[in-house]
């Protein structure tokens, strides 16, 4: 399993089971033109992410797979989850969702900039002038300043971590710059 938040899949063998929520589903969705996104209306649970119960499961399941299932007409398999290709997580509309691995799901969030791992903020000339700053002895924090980032950027930049104990005294920016 991938999370033990989806550990209920073993227990969904029924797919009857699932559209018997059809209704109910339905009734917590505001429905829209078919391009458009339908939001969840119901109750939230864990991440705020949409969430229902489902009789026969010991527990409920991601709103957004009971829609899929309900539309596709197919449980999920295992190693699979259900994606949102318009990137609301509220949005139960049938049209807007995939099915894929998490290995699809990491790769969406990647290339639509919703990681850590997306591309550098500055470019590559500019990383390289601040990596060589702060070899000359130009403390972090007034990187930061200078080139108006965060203490993150300038930390990934400089390899530096600055949630570290040992650095936390370089990230205190000033209050003023000193000419």
């Amino acid at each position: 399993m991938l999370y033990t938040y989806f550990r209920w899949r073993c227990l969904t063998s029924d797919l009857a089971a699932v559209k018997a929520v059809e209704d109910r589903l339905w009734g917590h969705v505001r429905r829209g033109d078919p391009d458009e996104c339908w939001p969840w209306t119901g109750n939230l649970r864990g991440k705020s992410r949409p969430h229902m119960y489902v009789p026969g499961l010991c527990r409920g399941m991601p709103a957004a797979w009971v829609s899929w299932m309900i539309a596709n007409d197919q449980l999920i398999s295992d190693g699979m989850l259900v994606r949102h290709s318009c990137d609301n997580w509220l949005c139960e509309n049938d049209w807007h969702l995939l099915i894929g691995t998490n290995r699809d799901n990491m790769i969406d969030m990647i290339s639509r900039g919703r990681s850590a791992l997306r591309k550098p903020t500055i470019p590559k000339s500019v990383r390289q002038e601040i990596r060589a700053r702060w070899l000359d002895g130009v403390p972090p924090r007034q990187l930061v300043v200078d080139y108006d980032v965060s203490k993150a950027v300038i930390g990934k930049t400089v390899g530096l971590r600055y949630a570290e104990e040992k650095y936390s005294a370089l990230w205190d920016v000033p209050t003023s710059q000193e000419g």
